[in-house]
């Protein structure tokens, strides 16, 4: 009987939790959305370094290489552009 005990209280425990979530997450896509509009350029560049972030931790390697390949593309379509 005290092992179902335990259970319940766990279950209760585990759906407060859930529920916290939730709600954490609502707030913060509400306060992303009150951002947009109050202050889009900010919010927006708090999401892009945010990406670039989580980019840059997961995916070093391809990270570099696609940068050092916008480099490069630039480069070539500066040249190109002073050649005509």
């Amino acid at each position: 009987m005290k092992v179902v005990g335990y259970f319940i209280g766990a279950c209760v425990i585990l759906a407060i939790v859930r529920t916290v979530a939730a709600a954490l997450i609502i707030t913060l896509v509400l306060a992303i959305i009150v951002g947009v509009v109050t202050k889009p350029r900010e919010t927006f560049g708090l999401l892009l370094f945010l990406l670039l972030a989580g980019v840059i931790r997961d995916h070093a390697i391809a990270l570099i290489v696609g940068l050092v390949a916008v480099f490069a593309l630039g480069l070539v379509a500066r040249v190109v552009a002073n050649r005509r």
